[in-house]
């Protein structure tokens, strides 16, 4: 295991591998997919071929049995995240033949999100960056797979991205970076998830990860948030696809506004999604018991914005206004949107809170 690993790690050594030998490439990672397989059937539990320690028989209540089994837990996650960024390091070659074992690689990532009960850290960092990878190399060739993977992932993201630490801890933004990327190269397979769903569970399950994401990004401290300096109105030119809206861009080299750039950005790309498809009325397409049935949040989906602004909490109203010019980039806004919003945000522009009235006249601006 340390072996293959070091020599994955040296990634002219996977091209090479790739180049002259793609079943030896198939082996590795069907040998890694297996281990990995073994390790779930454990449930990461202190049984199995990856955790050796187990307690007796009969001793499961006795403090030593306890710190030998978390031992052994920890065992075993230690070696799940070895074999997983093999798998990494894999398919992380350009010339790797990912489409060959796509669906093999994508299931067993998504069996390791599925364990919920395990602590965050650097297992779900892998395990997003390698589903980035591989959706990457296929979502245009294997419509049927990407449209399964994304609509099993979008509960996941939900569930991880709920707030658990510190937001300036180093492994959760760095898990959470992975998070924005997969969000980001998956909104198109969303989008059309949403326009055919024939239900709401799909909705519903966008809808989770809306509201996990506006309550850790209105939770954060007021300097953890995107902030007026990091912005710039600048009529300089940038290039095509540096991040921007119609208002302003992202200040160049502002490493530290990224992600919250990023969370904002793909927050209006989903909250865009999610209002478009879910105003429709399905009553001629889903006759039940002889009678119309709409979606149940055809009333007041188009104004999930409108409700933020007049939220009692402060934090989640700034955050609506930050997000306006990223929503309005999104999608074109009607007269009644407008209006609707100007009444909302000209009572900012006069608070006290000199924050919140530079992003009401921003909003404004847009």
């Amino acid at each position: 295991m340390k072996a293959l690993s070091s020599f994955l790690d040296f990634s002219a050594n996977v091209e090479n591998l790739a180049a002259a030998s793609p079943d030896t490439w198939d082996a590795c990672v069907n040998f890694c997919v297996e281990a990995l397989s073994r390790y779930l059937e454990t449930g990461d539990r202190d049984s199995g071929p990856l955790s050796r320690a187990s307690p007796a028989p009969g001793t499961g209540g006795r403090s030593g049995s306890v710190s030998v089994s978390q031992g052994a837990g920890q065992i075993g996650g230690q070696i799940a995240l070895e074999f997983l960024t093999c798998v990494n390091l894999l398919v992380a070659a350009p010339n790797a033949p990912v489409p060959r074992k796509a669906d093999k690689i994508s299931n067993i990532v998504l069996q390791i999100l599925q364990l919920r009960q395990m602590k965050i850290g650097e297992l779900q960092k892998v395990a997003f960056s390698t589903f980035n990878t591989v959706f990457q190399r296929i979502q245009a060739d294997d419509i049927t797979l990407s449209k399964r993977l994304v609509r099993n992932l979008v509960p996941l993201l939900s569930h991880w991205w709920q707030p658990r630490a510190l937001s300036r801890d180093a492994m959760l933004n760095s898990i959470r970076d992975e998070m924005l990327k997969t969000i980001y190269g998956t909104h198109l397979y969303v989008e059309s998830l949403l326009r055919e769903s024939s239900d709401d569970s799909f909705f519903q399950d966008v809808e989770d990860l809306l509201d996990s994401l506006w309550s850790d990004y209105s939770r954060r401290e007021d300097r953890a948030r995107l902030q007026v300096d990091d912005i710039a109105f600048s009529a300089i030119r940038l290039p095509a696809d540096h991040p921007s809206t119609p208002v302003f861009s992202l200040r160049p080299y502002n490493q530290a506004g990224e992600q919250n750039w990023a969370l904002l950005e793909n927050l209006s790309i989903l909250e865009a999604a999610y209002s478009r498809y879910s105003q429709r009325e399905h009553s001629q397409q889903h006759p039940s018991n002889g009678q119309a049935r709409k979606r149940r949040r055809v009333a007041g989906s188009s104004n999930r914005i409108h409700q933020k602004l007049r939220s009692l909490d402060p934090s989640v109203r700034l955050s609506a206004l930050q997000l306006i010019p990223f929503l309005g980039k999104q999608k074109p806004p009607s007269l009644e949107d407008i209006s609707e919003a100007l009444a909302d945000v000209s009572k900012s522009v006069t608070a006290k809170q000199g924050t919140v009235a530079s992003w009401a006249m921003i909003a404004c601006s847009r």
